[in-house]
């Protein structure tokens, strides 16, 4: 991932920047119905949301959406929904999430480090751990509609000389 540091820019080019990759935005795009063949990964986008996260034994996944948390745990024995709260804590490159239902409580750890996989080896940009009822689970994720220029995930880390907290 390259950094780019915005103050490099003028806010003229920032703008017609903008406005480019606005207009190449896709339309008519189809929705998850009429798609017979995406991932869990695009089929997760297609339904909105923002991260997705993925764990081996017992087999989990998780979909961070605006406004809801979907866990999915013991090979889809185990479905959770519920309302997301802001997060409760964030510092630089960490974000933890505690949610507590009728019958559940989860806290749910994201650190901005590569991970790997356990089973397929795929590399993905952040370390999760899920904690379901007690019970520590650990796997990989990443942001679904991460900014891309030419193929290359950018990440800002300063604006104006400013450096940009992540979390």
């Amino acid at each position: 991932m390259k950094a780019w540091n915005i103050s490099r820019f003028s806010a003229a080019t920032l703008l017609g920047v903008s406005i480019t990759l606005a207009a190449c935005a896709r339309t008519g795009q189809p929705s998850l119905d009429q798609v017979t063949s995406v991932g869990p990964w695009e089929e997760a986008r297609l339904r909105g949301a923002t991260f997705r996260a993925v764990g081996q034994e017992p087999g989990w996944s998780l979909d961070i959406h605006p406004g809801r948390l979907r866990y999915v745990g013991d090979y889809g024995e185990t479905t959770i929904v519920t309302p997301a709260p802001g997060p409760d804590e964030v510092v630089p490159g960490t974000v933890v999430h505690n949610v507590t239902t009728e019958a559940h409580t989860l806290r749910i750890t994201i650190r901005e480090i590569s991970c790997a996989d356990s089973m397929s080896g795929v590399r993905l940009s952040h370390e999760v751990t899920i904690v379901v009822d007690g019970r520590e689970l650990r796997g990989c994720g990443q942001p679904l509609n991460q900014s891309t220029i030419d193929g290359i995930n950018w990440k800002l880390v300063a604006l104006h000389g400013t450096p940009v907290v992540t979390g």
